[in-house]
């Protein structure tokens, strides 16, 4: 197994955590790993593998280098750069999630009355730098706040400490500069983080130090590497002549996998959120990932196309199914189930129960399911049954039951009609059945 490394990212604290999670699960596969940081491997006459992992933190160098293993009939499997699938739709992807990481943070500092963020030492050719910068702008960051890294880290940090004065919190772009910080601002008398709060991603140092006054969203580069290993053993197993198909299926599902986590996260801050939305949002966040395994299960047991699709489109009821029930079970579901009840309502989550029940209900009833989860004054268990009742009321609970067994119905239906024995099919119904926890 091949790796390509970016040459200048090769002695970084980011690459060395993920090459030990490669090559630790690489070892217990019994896989011999090869680790380059030029293209000329790609000439030697012994190389014939399929796919290449390809490990940098520049978005140029990885463009020209998934291109190139692209024109040499290579797939990419690219670690460490954000996720361009769109503009590489040959490449598999495997990303930290720095958006969710970002908007996690910037929540905690307003959620504790810090609103003046400085954004600290991001790299302008990391891609994964400006996928922070982005999601810091877009939570309420401004653009003159934004201290790239420019000549020495002590230079950077100098420039923010001249309007220091100016924040009251610090949002570092990595755990280096976060600790580089902090002895700065230590050193001038600031007591941390009463007078000022710094947050940042436990990539790699922090991930592994217990400091009390700092804020860290864990971002887990040791298992992003185990991943790369495990994606690579699976697509290599696919035979070359089916190979391009399966790829661009399982991109395809990865990708709206993305944007339906995008999906949910927005309707977070989104004031009014549709059923037709919430709907459309479930079917990328899950019903995709079901119906692209389906879809890639099928090829790969010789299915046509017309085949293929109604596999694919049987798993996207089911999974639409599987998540209605399982919004269902959180409100009306049963402890012994190992989930605790009411938890979608206390966080003021935006489930189908909660869209169906805003559609229907009247302004007060609105008021109720706007504001109870954020009522200090009410005790867990008396949020839960306030909201169940408007809930109850407006007979939520029996159409979302409906909707389930209409979808789940469907489901069922298209296994009936592919061009198949009965029997075939039989272990995809018993899969089924047991999903929406069923027995007929």
């Amino acid at each position: 197994m091949h790796v390509l490394v970016e040459a200048s990212y090769m002695n970084s604290h980011w690459c060395a955590h993920y090459l030990r999670g490669i090559t630790a699960q690489a070892k217990r596969k019994n896989m011999p790993v090869s680790v380059h940081t030029t293209t000329e491997f790609l000439d030697d006459p012994s190389f014939n593998d399929t796919h290449v992992i390809v490990l940098g933190s520049s978005l140029t160098w990885a463009s020209r280098s998934m291109n190139l293993l692209y024109s040499r009939d290579v797939r990419p499997i690219v670690l460490a750069v954000a996720n361009y699938q769109k503009q590489f739709p040959f490449a598999s992807f495997i990303t930290m999630d720095y958006d969710d990481a970002t908007r996690k943070l910037m929540k905690f500092l307003h959620a504790g009355g810090r609103t003046k963020t400085a954004f600290f030492s991001g790299n302008t050719k990391s891609s994964t730098d400006m996928q922070k910068v982005a999601n810091y702008l877009q939570e309420g960051g401004r653009e003159q706040d934004i201290f790239h890294f420019e000549g020495t880290l002590r230079e950077t940090t100098d420039r923010l400490l001249a309007r220091i004065d100016e924040f009251d919190s610090v949002l570092c772009a990595n755990d280096v500069s976060a600790v580089v910080l902090m002895k700065r601002l230590e050193s001038l008398g600031f007591n941390l983080p009463e007078d000022m709060h710094i947050v940042s991603f436990g990539d790699t140092v922090l991930a592994n130090l217990e400091i009390h006054n700092i804020a860290v969203a864990k971002v887990k580069s040791v298992e992003a590497g185990k991943l790369a290993i495990s994606a690579y053993r699976l697509l290599a197993q696919a035979p070359p002549a089916l190979l391009p198909r399966i790829l661009e299926v399982f991109n395809t599902m990865a990708l709206g996998v993305c944007e339906g986590q995008q999906y949910d996260m927005d309707f977070e801050s989104k004031q009014k959120v549709s059923v037709v939305e919430y709907m459309s949002m479930i079917e990328l966040k899950t019903s995709v990932l079901v119906a692209g395994s389906a879809m890639m299960g099928a090829i790969l047991g010789g299915a046509d196309e017309e085949q293929s699709r109604r596999l694919y489109q049987f798993a996207i009821e089911l999974g639409m199914a599987f998540q209605l029930q399982d919004d269902l079970l959180d409100s009306y579901g049963d402890e012994r189930l190992g989930k605790a009840i009411g938890g979608d309502i206390l966080e003021g989550k935006k489930t189908y129960l909660m869209v169906t029940a805003m559609s229907r209900a009247d302004e007060e009833q609105r008021e109720v399911l706007r504001h109870t989860y954020k009522d200090a004054a009410l005790a867990p268990a008396e949020k839960i049954a306030r909201v169940r009742a408007v809930f109850d009321a407006l007979d939520v609970p029996r159409l979302t039951e409906q909707q389930i067994s209409l979808r789940f119905e469907r489901a069922l239906g298209i296994l009936d009609t592919l061009s198949v024995e009965k029997s075939r099919t039989e272990r995809m119904r018993e899969y089924a059945l047991s999903l929406m926890g069923r027995k007929n």
